[in-house]
């Protein structure tokens, strides 16, 4: 009984690839088989099952580029970690006594604004930044058009815009030579805008999340996406 299941089952070669047709089309016993044999031949030549054949495997093998959530992720975690030893400096820098003038220079080039000038220039001449470079990912235009920093600069411009929000809360105090991280803590408006970039942060990774190729709400205003290489 179950060698005659076995004997009449019928493998649905339409499903087949066609390097698995060719599999089938060498191994296949042509004379217990005849039927089986013209079916495999049919559709070797069938141009219609070969286009589907290489549609299928195109989509695969898109799937496979733009799948980046977690290389993008730790990419962020190496870039992140480039930028640690300036929590010291700004500690030391601020322990110093310089201006007030020195200190919101030095504050706003190298605290506030370093990482988004790094990820800018980085995006906009290369497509990577060294987190990226290390994870073998890369930022480009959507639709193939030119990349360059209008873009990289779009792609980070909200974040850049609420950086500057509070660099310009921020300067009063600095002028006066108070550190900018004591002053935070006693304003409720800080905390509203922390609160702000925290709620941006999560819908970024919501709208990863939600598309195919992993498009970030960043990438949708620059026209871009992360591919891998």
């Amino acid at each position: 009984m179950e060698l005659s299941l076995i004997m009449d089952y019928k493998p649905n070669f339409s499903d087949y690839t066609y390097d698995e047709l060719l599999d089938a089309e060498k191994h296949i016993d042509k004379v217990t088989y005849p039927e089986r044999y013209e079916e495999i031949i049919r559709l070797l030549n069938d141009p219609e099952h070969l286009s589907k054949n290489k549609s299928t495997t195109s989509e695969k093998i898109e799937v496979s580029k733009y799948s980046t959530f977690w290389l993008r992720f730790l990419a962020a975690l190496v870039d992140s970690l480039i930028f640690i030893p300036l929590i010291f400096l700004d500690e030391w820098f601020f322990s110093q006594g310089y201006s007030g003038v020195s200190n919101f220079i030095f504050y706003s080039l190298i605290s506030s604004l370093s990482y988004f000038i790094y990820t800018v220039y980085m995006h906009g001449k290369y497509g990577q930044t060294i987190g990226k470079m290390v994870l073998n990912i890369k930022v480009t235009s959507v639709d193939d058009s030119k990349w360059g920093f209008k873009k990289a600069f779009y792609r980070d411009s909200v974040i850049i815009g609420v950086a500057v929000l509070i660099l310009i809360m921020e300067a009063p105090h600095i002028l006066t030579d108070v550190n900018p991280l004591e002053a935070a803590q006693n304003n409720p408006v800080f905390n509203y805008l922390m609160y702000a970039q925290l709620i941006w942060f999560l819908a970024e990774f919501i709208t990863m999340l939600t598309n195919n190729k992993r498009r970030a709400i960043h990438d949708f205003i620059a026209g871009s996406v992360v591919i891998r290489l």
